[in-house]
């Protein structure tokens, strides 16, 4: 992990990770942890059918080698994307990437019109959504955020992104939605973009809920 994705080569603790398990030969679990470390005895996301996706956001202390393991109790393909890192005590820099925590609050539901059109995001569709001066995000100062993202009324299986505003889309997967219809819930942590905002892509439509949990200050 250590000088990969952002990551700096010295001074990481742990990393932030979004975990997906696809295309399982059958039921199990997926484990992850800090190399040269023993197995846990818990799962970070639980795959409940064969050939299914299954995304989870998780919280990893790396190993003496920068590395992390990654266990499969049952076959399947893994994707790990970065999304942030922590520093340790080789690192000093005040209050800087200190993580402030909010009381949960709604910023986007599409169903209502909360924070954008009252109406489904189209397949192949991104839309923007104001994070800074709201649910208790600083107008300046923060960098990143932390959200519940939510898929619901999914037209198709398929991905949802969330990135910065006014990036490239990431070649990446927030979420993964497997039955039509089904709602999919995970956090997701992300810097801001233009003006404060993230970016939300969805592959194959549906509405969107997103909660903000907490930002990353300066």
């Amino acid at each position: 992990m250590n000088g990969r994705g952002g990551v700096p080569a010295l001074g990481v603790s742990a990393v932030i990770v979004n975990l997906t398990a696809t295309e399982a030969d059958e039921p199990g679990f997926v484990q992850v942890y800090a190399s040269g470390t023993p197995q846990p005895g818990t799962s970070n996301l639980n795959v409940d059918r064969t050939g299914g996706t299954v995304s989870n956001l998780a919280i990893v202390p790396v190993g003496e080698d920068g590395q992390i393991t990654l266990f499969t109790q049952k076959g399947a393909h893994l994707v790990v994307d970065v999304a942030g890192w922590y520093s340790n005590e080789f690192v000093r820099g005040g209050y800087t990437g200190l993580f402030v925590p909010v009381n949960p609050t709604r910023v986007l539901d599409t169903r209502d019109g909360t924070g954008a059109a009252p109406k489904p995001v189209p397949a192949q569709g991104t839309i923007d959504v104001d994070i800074a001066g709201r649910a208790g995000v600083p107008e300046d100062g923060a960098t990143g955020v932390v959200l519940n993202l939510t898929a619901v009324d999914t037209a198709a299986p398929g991905f949802v992104t969330l990135f910065p505003a006014g990036t490239p889309l990431a070649l990446v997967s927030s979420l993964n939605v497997d039955v039509v219809g089904q709602i999919v819930p995970n956090l997701v942590a992300s810097p801001l973009g233009a003006g404060g905002k993230v970016s939300i892509f969805h592959q194959t439509g549906g509405n969107l809920v997103a909660d903000v949990a907490g930002y990353f200050i300066v």
